[in-house]
């Protein structure tokens, strides 16, 4: 039960705190003007918005299970729809013109945050989701005073807010009950495969529409809008599901699971995204590891049954693995992830001054900072990397900080003993290996998506727990005469 003590401390935390952020993060880059006035009062209003207006009631079970299957579909609907991007247009003006594909984005995001800021008022507890991605947020959106593409991070930003807040109202959800996480998480993951399993039989009956690829990819398999690597992070995630979910829970019929799996292996292998078999050895090792803590005998099986499968694929089918690895290119592809490891030097150049290192050069500078130089180079292809180059020590910190808070958050017992936290961890796995080679972690994407979700749980429950402890000061209610 969440005590007025906690709830005004959860009020306390916003107040007037992303406004000085972004003061004094102009006054420190030197960048005093107009700019930075209008983007504090932005986040002032919303902070008003969003702490000051939280005027709960008490809800019925019908709101509650609504709130459960909108806030679902909200983190399918951020998580999937930036995967996809028709009518693409060059790296370098997408900076500053607004196209369809992102205003439809900044729509869907600015519905989730209004759908979240509405529970938050009427239906759940504000929930505080950790400082690292309260600030990282602010951060974003404070880049715009000193970088070269302030719309491009005030979009960014604004999407990244979205997020958080998104985040505090699931987190007040799973805050009630340890059965609101396991419904929550479990509506999600159905909908994510289903959403898959649709793009799937999109890309069989259409083929890759609107999409642009290079000679070399356009014989992967992808559906509308999406480059292969991107479809390819989708098809790895559903996979993982599939693997750490049950049927029951995902109401499929134990054939219609198996069916998927085999849907989704196949389109995997017509789809030779390399990062998304990595994530995915990374993830099964996560699942055995989490089912051997709950249950010693029956994960060691699991694990040895793994192992030896694994062990006869190779063996009869080693040729295909390898020519899925290789894709015909040699080695030294694979050594310099494809030729991602140079673009590290490249970012590291264009941090010229202490300062630079310190807040990077703006939210979006990654978009032009190495395609000079490498024609592929759009982005950074390193969550880590394109943090640094556009928000500096900090922001690569506060990224750093919210993965490992997750991390030990979901491998924690008030969350790993659930079937929810349990997949969750596994797909925030999933998504660090994809980072490694992708800007997945580094702006609004499954990635990201996968690391606030996993926060607001391991909030949400911690918050539930420090509850229980404590007294809730609610008022008596007289027996009835």
């Amino acid at each position: 039960m969440v005590t007025i003590r906690q709830e005004h401390r959860a009020r306390v935390v916003g107040a007037l705190g992303p406004a000085l952020i972004v003061l004094v993060a102009a006054a420190v880059a030197r960048r005093p003007g107009a700019l930075p006035l209008i983007l504090a009062g932005t986040l002032l209003v919303l902070d008003v918005v969003l702490v000051r207006w939280s005027v709960r009631t008490d809800p019925s079970g019908a709101t509650l299970v609504r709130s459960i299957s909108l806030v679902s579909a909200a983190w399918v609907a951020v998580a999937v729809l930036p995967l996809h991007d028709i009518g693409r247009q060059s790296t370098r003006s997408a900076l500053s013109t607004l196209t369809l594909q992102t205003a439809t984005e900044l729509v869907v995001y600015a519905l989730a945050g209004l759908l979240a800021v509405h529970l938050l008022r009427t239906t759940v507890p504000l929930v505080p989701i950790g400082l690292p991605l309260t600030v990282l947020p602010v951060w974003v959106v404070a880049s715009a005073a000193w970088g070269a593409t302030p719309a491009y991070a005030l979009a960014r930003g604004l999407e990244y807010l979205a997020l958080a807040v998104l985040a505090m109202a699931t987190a007040g959800i799973v805050a009630g009950a340890p059965a609101h996480l396991e419904e929550l998480v479990s509506q999600l993951l159905r909908r994510l495969v289903l959403v898959t399993l649709v793009l799937v039989a999109a890309g069989v009956a259409l083929g890759p529409v609107f999409v642009v690829v290079t000679a070399s990819n356009r014989d992967r398999f992808t559906w509308i809008g999406a480059h292969p690597t991107e479809s390819g992070f989708l098809l790895g995630a559903a996979l993982l599901v599939l693997l750490a979910t049950s049927a029951e829970r995902l109401r499929l019929p134990p054939a219609g699971r198996v069916a998927a799996i085999v849907v989704l292996l196949v389109a995997m292998q017509q789809n030779q995204t390399r990062t998304t078999l990595a994530g995915i050895v990374v993830g099964v090792v996560v699942l055995l590891a989490m089912r051997t803590r709950r249950d010693p005998d029956r994960g060691l099986r699991l694990g040895a049954v793994t192992l030896g499968s694994a062990t006869a694929g190779l063996l009869l089918a080693g040729g295909a693995v390898s020519t899925y690895v290789l894709r015909d290119e040699g080695t030294e592809r694979i050594t310099t992830l494809n030729g991602r490891t140079d673009l590290w030097g490249v970012g590291f150049d264009a941090l010229d001054g202490p300062m630079a290192w310190l807040h990077g050069l703006g939210y979006g500078a990654t978009r032009y900072v190495f395609i000079d130089q490498f024609a592929f180079a759009g982005d950074a292809h390193n969550s880590l990397l394109g943090t640094l180059v556009g928000l500096g020590v900090i922001g690569a910190v506060l990224l750093l900080a919210a993965v490992v808070r997750a991390g030990v958050g979901l491998w924690g017992r008030e969350v790993a003993t659930t079937d929810g936290g349990t997949a969750l961890l596994v797909l925030l796995a999933y998504a660090v290996v994809a980072g490694a080679t992708s800007d997945d972690l580094a702006q609004p994407h499954l990635g990201l998506a996968v690391l606030v979700l996993a926060s607001a749980v391991v909030a949400g429950r911690r918050h539930a727990t420090a509850g229980q402890d404590a007294p809730s000061h609610q008022p008596t209610v007289p027996a009835p005469r």
